[in-house]
């Protein structure tokens, strides 16, 4: 088998996002377009669980479903972070534990998470996660096979949180 670097153009809006991987291919270069006119806040939830499901196709992997018990915990999850954010001017994954435990206590085999803030559109928050070996490799880990997706506005920022399960088929 070849390996080839591929490139992913997803156009959000006036921007894009490129996302570099390689991966098994028959001498072809990959591309997706993806489009939008306007992305309105409501939105934003289903358009960050399509381009990471658009990414995991691309790299072979089985795409996300949202949960609720999986939004139910990215929700206190971004509260949480919120909280910690109004003491300390900071945002980090202390206190994560304590909700993958929960979630596993509820039959999660693997929890992960990934949170950022101060992007204030879904191209930029993206880019980041996409950009951060970390991030990406929770995004397109082939266990995790649920999302719960929480965005929140605080003192004009916004808060992301993904909660990424390996719910063994529950």
């Amino acid at each position: 088998m070849e390996f080839e670097w591929y490139y992913i153009l997803v156009i959000l809006g006036f921007g894009f996002l490129i996302y570099k991987g390689r991966k098994r291919v028959k001498k072809q270069i990959i591309k997706i377009k993806y489009t939008t006119q306007f992305i309105f806040y409501t939105d934003r939830r289903e358009i960050v669980l399509k381009l990471i499901n658009e990414l995991r196709i691309i790299d072979g992997v089985t795409i996300l479903k949202a949960g609720k018990k999986e939004d139910d915990t990215a929700n206190n999850r971004c509260n949480e972070i919120i909280e910690e954010y109004k003491k300390t001017q900071k945002i980090s994954h202390e206190g994560f534990a304590d909700d993958a435990t929960n979630l596993i206590k509820k039959g999660a085999k693997k929890v992960g998470e990934n949170i950022a803030f101060g992007y204030a559109t879904v191209k930029g928050v993206m880019k980041s996660w996409s950009k951060s070996i970390g991030h990406l490799k929770n995004m397109l880990n082939p266990k995790y096979d649920k999302i719960g997706l929480s965005i929140k506005m605080y003192k004009n920022r916004l808060f992301w949180v993904q909660i990424l399960v390996d719910s063994d088929g529950e």
